[in-house]
């Protein structure tokens, strides 16, 4: 069964909802003949569900009017309640015009209760439907490391890897980032997906507004998920209060990790943990960085910046000294949702000056959700708001399964013009 959004038609849509009507029990509904149908918060919401009893991968038809504003999904079935928020809508989904989603109920535990749809406040008075999930056990796989990228890039040029966060909504320009990466000619060997699914990944979520992903329906990515196999994601703060399904959703991915990539090594750590002296995350940095093979250019990414405008996260400065003073060049951010590319800093995350060790931070929070305005900071070199965007990072020198001795980038939009370019040398 295809996964994801599902179009219909109004006609089609009206149709399924009145055959089922007469079959529902329903907490809240207006009684007349057509669909069923009630009112939370002055907006009337519609449900339509086949059956009262669901498994696999369920198609749910619902409609808000006015067919605007946020809209709330629960459940409250199942034996815990890390599963009862399903998604948050934010506004009709750019695919199908409506609030209609398909639920992956075999990721959830079995049960009987209500599916709550609320609008413009999740304590809105819920328009609900009873439902019974009825599964096999849900296995997730753990193979994560098998979709890892090769450690050398054996292209004749050299490669590019797109690199950014907050995004994924399901919104018209949170798309617009998603397919402005999926038409790249040739495709990305890698994406660095810099955190932050909106508006908590949950299995609901993930599917719908992350997309179907093509690892594991072969072919059969939508949205972001066009291009999971190649994406190496980050853990965003929006992840963090249900990171057990963000981790199941990617097969298992630690909350960090490292792999070398083009012969660049990549660390892939996660800002909502402790960074500082000491913590097991720091350890892990210290442990990757004392192998005797460390390729000469180095490339950490995680969500939460360490600047953002002049105030830097102290949470993070241990890190930031150790990585700037053990060889790193660049570190990848999004949570700022514009594109900022900072002055080269040294230990302290202040200036660098003369021979400094130092290192460039590049935010690219620019993913399509709630887009924020241009900044101003004395240490920012170049920054770019209100306006959705990638940042695309060149290995120089790793082609023919070279190693590079410097990186270059360039911002675009989702045209592909280029916005603002930078390098830095490793």
């Amino acid at each position: 069964m295809q996964r994801g959004r599902i179009k219909t038609s109004a006609g089609t849509g009206l149709l399924g909802l009145a055959l089922v009507s007469a079959s529902l029990s329903l907490t809240g509904f207006a009684r007349a003949a057509g669909p069923p149908c009630g009112v939370s918060n002055g907006h009337t919401i519609c449900i339509s569900v086949t059956g009262t009893t669901l498994s696999g991968d369920a198609r749910i038809a619902v409609t808000n009017s006015p067919n605007q504003g946020s809209v709330f999904f629960r459940w409250t079935g199942g034996s815990t309640s890390n599963y009862s928020e399903l998604m948050e809508d934010f506004a009709p989904s750019a695919q199908t015009g409506d609030y209609s989603f398909t639920w992956p109920t075999a990721r959830y535990p079995n049960g009987s209760g209500e599916l709550q749809v609320r609008a413009g406040s999740d304590s809105a008075t819920p328009v609900s439907v009873p439902i019974t999930l009825s599964n096999p056990r849900f296995v997730p796989q753990t193979d994560w490391a098998s979709h890892l990228p090769q450690p050398r890039w054996s292209g004749s040029s050299d490669p590019h890897v797109i690199a950014v966060g907050d995004g994924p909504s399901d919104e018209v320009a949170s798309n617009s980032v998603a397919a402005s990466i999926a038409n790249l000619t040739p495709s990305p060997p890698l994406v660095l997906f810099l955190g932050d699914i909106y508006q908590h990944p949950t299995y609901t979520t993930q599917l719908n507004h992350y997309g179907v992903s093509n690892i594991d329906v072969p072919g059969g990515g939508t949205l972001w998920g066009a291009f999971a196999d190649v994406t190496q994601p980050t853990l965003g703060n929006h992840e963090r209060r249900v990171s057990g399904q963000w981790q199941k959703e990617w097969h298992g991915r630690p909350l960090w990790t490292s792999f070398t990539f083009g012969n660049v090594l990549f660390l892939d750590l996660n800002s909502s943990a402790p960074m500082n002296a000491g913590s097991p995350q720091f350890q892990f940095v210290q442990d990757a960085l004392s192998e005797p093979s460390v390729p000469p250019c180095i490339v950490s990414y995680w969500h939460i910046p360490t600047l953002q405008g002049a105030q830097v996260n102290t949470a993070q400065t241990d890190l930031w000294k150790y990585l700037t003073d053990h060889g790193g060049d660049l570190v990848l951010n999004g949570h700022v949702h514009h594109m900022n590319q900072f002055v080269p800093l040294n230990d302290q995350a202040q200036e660098a000056t003369g021979s400094q060790a130092h290192m460039t931070e590049l935010v690219s929070g620019a993913g399509g959700h709630l887009i924020g305005p241009t900044r101003n900071a004395p240490l920012l070199a170049w920054s770019l708001g209100n306006t959705p965007g990638v940042l695309d990072l060149r290995l120089d020198g790793a082609a023919n399964l070279g190693t590079p001795t410097s990186l270059s980038w360039q911002f675009e939009d989702t045209l592909g013009d280029v916005l603002h370019t930078g390098s830095a040398s490793c």
